[in-house]
């Protein structure tokens, strides 16, 4: 596959906008889900809550979105830049890059250096996610109304994706080691931004797993 022609930075920015549109997302969860836990028993209180849900699988598309966004550095297909399901978006980016979803790191101790964190989301639980929030966005089958039986959501179960995904984020990579590019993301930097940087060797780079890696 060819890079995408364009700029480096168009695609970083692309990136760099899908970041902050989850930031905007994940806040408004926290809004629907401070009215909900406030307004328990209101009459529509479940319209909070599937909004929360919506939300939750909406960023999870967009994580997907914008690795296939900066994917573009090396190139993508057309079946890439046509997909929206994070599964699907993944399967196929993995086809060139094993290391395509992005992992959740802390600086390490030495200059340009950092330590990736075990037990952060990975793309098995993403994928897991956005099916459950798949499954409870449907109204339910007719046989559930007539038995009388009521949807009930988990608060706790939806704050629990949105920590596990802020988590993931905060602080994190995408590699593409072939083409010995690593970029590394805060979300939200001591202005409140976004901020990406690029880091790409003369030829790939090594992954080091139970310590330290740099570019």
């Amino acid at each position: 596959m060819q890079a995408d022609p364009k700029d480096p930075k168009h695609h970083i920015g692309l990136y760099s906008a899908f970041m902050e549109e989850i930031k905007l997302r994940t806040a408004s969860i926290d809004r629907y889900m401070a009215r909900f836990k406030t307004d328990v028993g209101a009459v529509d209180g479940f319209t909070d809550a599937e909004s929360c849900i919506l939300q939750v699988r909406y960023v999870c598309e967009l994580i997907a979105l914008s690795s296939a966004a900066v994917h573009n550095l090396i190139g993508i297909t057309s079946r890439i830049r046509d997909s929206y399901q994070p599964g699907i978006i993944f399967k196929l980016l993995e086809g060139s890059n094993k290391n395509s979803f992005p992992r959740a790191v802390t600086y390490g101790a030495e200059p340009a250096t950092y330590e990736f964190i075990k037990g952060e989301m990975d793309l098995a639980e993403l994928k897991k996610v956005y099916n459950d929030c798949g499954e409870l966005l449907h109204r339910g089958a007719l046989k559930h109304a007539l038995a009388g039986n009521q949807r009930e959501y988990e608060p706790e179960e939806v704050l629990g994706w949105v920590n596990r995904i802020k988590a993931l984020l905060n602080l994190h990579v995408v590699l593409m080691l072939d083409a010995g590019i690593v970029i590394l993301v805060t979300l939200s930097n001591e202005i409140g931004e976004v901020q990406v940087a690029v880091a790409q060797s003369d030829g790939p780079a090594i992954l080091v797993e139970d310590g330290g890696a740099s570019a």
